[in-house]
């Protein structure tokens, strides 16, 4: 995996093959830190990951049991960062093939669903999930409510 990104605010990373060569790692960085500025979390780090849809279905069956490809997956941590002193939340991996797909299959840029991805991977490294009813109205609630602020 190749870094493309800062050591502090947020790391990129990006799997061998997968190109962002239509959207830039600042763009990138402005919907995380929005999202968690929105969030009240502006203090806090993420690492997000971009691979292709073979790897994070390896993550998937590997960490939750599930052998299928998905379109994001989060690994919360919660732990201060010894050298910066903030807290790094955790790591946020999206399948960049799945991304394309659902963008093209939803006739909207490709930005836009990665926005999407990244503010429900945010969630859940946030405790939000979609596991029941109540959750998954209660996590649909909010990731609307942070994608209304972003498009603002």
């Amino acid at each position: 995996m190749n870094l493309i990104g800062s050591k502090y605010f947020m790391t990129i990373v990006q799997s061998k093959n997968i190109s962002l060569n239509r959207i830039s790692k600042s763009e990138i960085e402005c919907i995380a830190k929005n999202v968690l500025r929105y969030l009240e979390h502006s203090e806090s780090d993420v690492i997000i990951c971009f691979t292709n849809d073979r790897t994070i279905k390896k993550l998937n069956r590997q960490f939750r049991g599930f052998d299928e490809s998905t379109d994001v997956l989060s690994f919360p941590y919660k732990e201060i960062d010894i050298e910066s002193g903030r807290l790094y939340l955790g790591d946020i991996i999206i399948s960049l093939e799945k991304a394309n797909l659902r963008a093209e299959k939803k006739g909207w840029e490709l930005i836009k669903e990665i926005r999407l991805l990244i503010v429900h991977g945010i969630l859940h490294l946030l405790d939000y999930d979609h596991e029941n009813p109540k959750d998954s109205n209660q996590m649909a609630i909010k990731q609307d409510e942070i994608l209304n602020y972003l498009n603002s």
